[in-house]
């Protein structure tokens, strides 16, 4: 054994001749170096004596020689079984002919597991059964870990089941990891975590994150839309650990609605740490309308870099909202680049009130992608030419989970082009079932003096002089709103008892129309320019059918009002019709449509019709 390094073959020799004279008792170790190494003649005089002496040794040899010799090693496994070997030959002689002949693979593995081997036999004889047989592959896998394999097969039987029992397959991933296994765990944890197990991210952001603290990026991207302020948790950790360009850049677009601030600092960061695209065009986003010459500089050095056909895209958006003319070129190149999905709709949406035909062809791109502002888009366009086919795209609409981003963003976009479309699109689609677009069209025409929490627009000066009247939607249509005060704003009789109790002799009209109307819309900028006349009047009431058209439209059972200085319920006139000199129609305290007698003091809440855009009373259709 001296000379084995300087001169193998002469130690084999010697070797040999030892042997040959009796003392082979450790000939087989005495052999491995050389085996091992390659040395024919070494594996010879194993065979030759070795295994010639006892037949299982071939197993042995075989494995010493299977990684350069895989043929041979074969014969010997086979010699192995030949010779007795139902425990180790018939295991390793399966691994090798599991993709070439996985039948008897599987028998070899049988008959190792009933020779005793419980361990690792049942782990691959399940890894091959598995796709057929998946109850028998748990089984095999439990048989694996019950006897001691917490490595591989807690790996393995926590992938088959993670879909059917996700808790149990991260119980098992945490042995594995206790059992020294974490090379993969992040990779093995990501269904079970993108799927929202909990249990899973905790365990990764207790075993794998402290290891390599910039993974920490990814998990927050990984489980974000469901658990954001996990998310924010660790990009928070990651930023704390260095990653200020991924983790400060993600932890900013999470943050910056509740903390602009931070978050415009934040993307600063990242920017000087190398990101060229995603921070500047989040940021752009952000100060578009504080700042919006920097906002452009920012987006077009993002344009220089080599953007994404998605990145392109998302910077013709924002580009849009601060020149429109430049943000249609950039939609058009994400298109060159290849975005038939997202860019031709954009695009489209700022093209539908000028050119609704190339809009059209736009919008029939996007719905080979089922595109819900497609369809959107289309119906809008289509309601006149083609109603079957705008009616058919309204259907699609209807079936879209989560329907109110995709149609709020299409009006929002189509309102940069022009915002007398948006608000007549808003208007159409809030009638075909959208109800939420109601609301979207009072923005778009009323801007800050609709409040789309409450649902109530400001218009007026209160009578008192202190603050601005509040109105209460009514009927929205295509170019006009009826608006009815939130509260009564008088209390007085209907007619004197010498006038009619009829709406047109009433003195609530008069009232109305004369020192009402000077006192509340005489001190505004568009004053009474935005009512409209509606039979005569500036200033109205509700009719007795508006009024339970309006209960049965806002979902609410009754009518009530507060009286003028909101202290406590009230009846409130209606206007009246008929001819009677003695009663009118009201809605009593209790929020009920009925009569009273005209010369009793009941509340008013005036009524108008407001154009729905200045100069919407001739908006056109596209």
């Amino acid at each position: 054994m001296l000379i084995k390094e300087d001169d193998p073959e002469r130690a084999i020799k010697l070797l040999r001749q030892a042997a040959e004279a009796g003392n082979d008792k450790c000939l087989a170790s005495d052999l491995e170096p050389f085996v091992c190494a390659g040395l024919e003649s070494a594996i010879q005089l194993y065979k030759d004596v070795v295994v010639a002496k006892v037949g299982k040794k071939a197993c042995d040899l075989g494995r010493l020689i299977y990684e350069k010799e895989p043929e041979a090693a074969k014969e010997l496994f086979e010699l192995a079984i030949e010779s007795g070997d139902e425990y180790g030959a018939t295991f390793s002689l399966a691994g090798i002919i599991a993709d070439t002949d996985k039948e008897r693979a599987c028998e070899l593995y049988e008959r190792s597991i009933a020779a005793g081997d419980k361990k690792a036999s049942p782990h691959n004889l399940a890894k091959l059964v598995e796709d057929q047989d998946s109850e028998r592959a748990i089984s095999l896998y439990r048989m694996a870990i019950d006897a001691g394999d917490d490595y591989f097969a807690t790996r393995s039987l926590a992938a088959l089941i993670a879909e059917e029992d996700p808790e149990y397959a991260v119980e098992l991933l945490e042995k594995a990891a206790k059992a020294g296994n974490k090379d993969h765990l992040y990779d093995d944890l990501e269904p079970l975590m993108r799927d929202g197990c909990e249990s899973a991210i905790d365990l990764c952001v207790r075993d794998v994150i402290p290891q390599n603290m910039m993974m920490a990026n990814n998990l927050g991207v990984l489980i974000q839309s469901r658990f954001p302020d996990k998310a924010k948790d660790l990009y928070e950790l990651g930023f704390a650990a260095g990653d200020v360009r991924y983790a400060g850049s993600n932890l900013a677009s999470l943050i910056k609605d509740r903390e602009p601030d931070r978050a415009e600092s934040l993307f600063r960061q990242s920017i000087a740490a190398g990101d060229d695209r995603f921070s500047k065009i989040k940021l752009a986003s952000l100060i578009k309308l504080t700042r919006p010459e920097e906002a452009k500089d920012l987006l077009r050095q993002a344009i220089q870099t080599h953007l994404s056909k998605d990145e392109m895209n998302e910077v013709g958006v924002e580009m849009a909202y601060l020149d429109l003319e430049e943000g249609k070129k950039i939609l058009q190149q994400a298109m060159d680049a290849g975005d038939r999905r997202c860019a031709p709709c954009n695009l489209a949406h700022l093209l539908l009130a000028n050119d609704a035909c190339l809009a059209k062809r736009l919008y029939e791109e996007g719905l080979e992608f089922d595109e819900p502002e497609a369809w959107c888009g289309l119906s809008c366009i289509l309601r006149d030419e083609e109603p079957d086919k705008s009616a058919e795209c309204l259907d699609m609409l209807h079936g879209v989970a989560n329907v109110e981003a995709p149609i709020g963003f299409f009006l929002e976009f189509v309102a940069l082009a022009d915002r007398a479309a948006a608000i007549d699109a808003a208007v159409y689609l809030a009638g075909n079932g959208f109800g939420f677009a109601r609301r979207k069209a009072l923005e778009l025409s009323f801007g800050s003096r609709y409040d789309a929490n409450t649902d109530l627009l400001e218009y007026g000066q209160a009578l008192s002089g202190e603050g601005g009247l509040q109105w209460r939607v009514v009927r929205l249509m295509q170019d006009r709103v009826l608006l009815l005060s939130e509260s009564s704003v008088k209390s007085m009789a209907y007619a004197d008892g010498v006038s009619s109790a009829d709406w047109d002799g009433s003195l609530v009209r008069r009232w109305l129309n004369s020192e009402f109307a000077k006192s509340a819309f005489g001190g505004i900028e568009d004053g009474a320019s935005r009512i409209l006349c509606a039979s005569g009047d500036f200033v109205t009431c509700l009719t007795p059918e508006e009024a339970e058209s309006f209960a049965c439209d806002s979902g609410n059972a009754n009518l009530d009002c507060l009286d003028s200085k909101a202290r406590s319920k009230t009846a409130w006139w209606l206007k009246g019709t008929g001819n009677s000199t003695m009663s009118a129609p009201y809605v009593n305290e209790d929020g009920k449509v009925g009569w009273a007698l005209s010369l009793v003091k009941h509340g008013v809440r005036p009524a108008i019709w407001l154009a729905i855009d200045v100069g919407a009373s001739d908006a056109s259709r596209f």
